[in-house]
This record gives C-alpha cells, sequence and structure tokens, in this order.
C-alpha cells in the first residue's frame, strides 16, 4: 500500500522489509502473530536512545485478514 505518510510492504515483500530493518542499529522490528501462529504483521521499535532510556513504537502495519 503507498500513502503520503508511510509505505506498506506487499506480503512478497516482507521478509526483506524486515531484514532491512534489522540491519539499522536504530530499528527493532517485531513480527505480529494471530492466535493461530499466522503471522499478520509488523511493528517496530524505532530511534532507540540508550542514553535516555528511550524508544519509539511505531511504522505498524497488518495484513487485511487481521
Amino acid at each position: 500500500m503507498e500513502a503520503w505518510y508511510t509505505s506498506v510492504p506487499s506480503p512478497e515483500g516482507m521478509r526483506a522489509e524486515i531484514e532491512r530493518r534489522l540491519s539499522l542499529a536504530t530499528m527493532c522490528p517485531l513480527i505480529v502473530f494471530d492466535t493461530g501462529g499466522r503471522v499478520v504483521g509488523m511493528t517496530t521499535y524505532m530511534n532507540t536512545d540508550a542514553a535516555n532510556q528511550r524508544v519509539e513504537i511505531g511504522s505498524t502495519c497488518y495484513a487485511a485478514s487481521a
């Protein structure tokens, strides 16, 4: 999905996006599972600031089925 404020990866592009975020020192992507164990989305801790013990929660996306 494309919107002026964000970009949501396609299901096929999700793995690459998670790997990209894992490679960034300031991001920690988390996978969201449904109760049946299916992956239905992703959220991200971002702009981690250890010195000030601060983190932002953002960049959350879910599959249409969720």
